[in-house]
């Protein structure tokens, strides 16, 4: 942003060479938005300061205001600054991160600068300019969900190859009941990955999720015998499968019959250690290929033919791999411990 501000010469490099944010992130709280490209590159602070004031800062770390304005200005400014940092067409961002913190309360009434107002200034400033962020990633944290879509329309669909979804309310749970709208987007039937710990998955909206390679849940609704069946044969119809896994143990429910069920189905049920079966192997049709699951009372994980191991995808594993040792001195279980991949 301040190599553009030096001279027109500079300003038509910054604005037509081609290059990457590795990461942008866009943090708003009830009084103060932070725009930060994270190594430095960009970096702008807008904070309410009294009642009908607002300072901008562009060097967040001397604590300086370098600007005080009237907040009727708040939308040119920001808008501006967005204009700067995304005026390059070429320019593609791996990861675009937008955090909405309403968890802590405005301090007094100093709220008029609040999550609406600049969601709305960037759905704004995105639909002028007629074009569509080169976008890898969007790793959106939503208070409505108008501003998951809102975003998301305005992203280059064969950029965007992956979601991270969370409510802002800590502790609360979002429902993909209000997400019909943006299932039917280009965006959505072309990203390859999805992920989210505070979204409810449910089994009426599968189809919707047969499309990607990887995703991974932590929040599902009750399940039977019937979806999880229903499940693996989605699953077989994709022999670019990564990964696909949703956490039982998030529901209420015991979930412990219709997994002992499927486990002694499929001669993989522990005696030693119900909790801990061993995986489950299904053959791709027409190929030599297979679909493997493990499933107990915390997971259900599907791994296909083109599973990379990422960190942290077999720690619980791991620890249950410990603790069944403690427990039962290392005996052997009548089931594989791991898939290939």
């Amino acid at each position: 942003m301040k190599l553009r501000k030096v001279c027109k010469t500079l300003r038509t490099h910054v604005d037509t060479t081609e290059f990457a944010f590795h990461d942008f992130h866009i943090h708003i709280r009830f009084h103060e938005v932070h725009l930060d490209s994270h190594n430095g590159r960009f970096e702008a602070f807008y904070k309410q300061i009294e009642e009908m004031k607002f300072a901008v800062s562009n060097n967040i770390k001397d604590g300086k205001n370098d600007r005080i304005f009237d907040f009727d200005e708040l939308s040119n400014i920001l808008e501006n600054d967005l204009n700067i940092i995304f005026a390059n067409p070429k320019r593609t961002v791996h990861s675009l991160t937008v955090t909405v913190d309403v968890n802590d309360e405005p301090k007094e009434e100093l709220a008029l600068l609040d999550h609406t107002a600049v969601f709305q200034c960037l759905n704004e400033f995105l639909a002028e300019n007629g074009r569509r962020l080169k976008v890898r990633t969007l790793n959106i944290q939503f208070y409505e969900y108008e501003q998951v879509w809102s975003i998301l329309l305005h992203l280059e669909p064969g950029t965007l190859k992956s979601m991270i979804l969370e409510y802002s309310y800590s502790g609360c749970i979002a429902s993909l009941d209000y997400f019909d709208e943006m299932f039917q987007t280009e965006q959505w039937k072309a990203m390859k990955e999805f992920e989210s710990y505070s979204i409810l998955f449910r089994w009426e909206y599968l189809a919707d999720f047969a499309h990607f390679n990887r995703v991974d849940m932590f929040q599902v609704e009750q399940f039977c015998v019937d979806h999880v069946e229903r499940l693996t044969e989605v699953l077989l119809r994709n022999p670019s499968l990564d990964q696909f896994s949703l956490n039982t143990g998030s529901w209420r429910s015991d979930p412990r019959r219709p997994v002992d069920v499927i486990n002694h189905r499929h001669n993989v049920y522990n005696y030693t250690k119900p909790s801990e079966p061993g995986w489950i192997y299904f053959p791709y049709p027409g190929s030599d290929k297979k679909l493997a699951l493990k499933i107990d009372y915390e997971w259900m994980i599907f791994r296909g033919p083109c599973y990379v191991a990422r960190d942290g995808d077999d720690k619980i594993i791991e620890e249950d791999e410990e603790d069944e040792e403690e427990e039962v001195g290392g005996n052997d279980n009548n089931a594989e411990e791991n898939p290939p991949v």
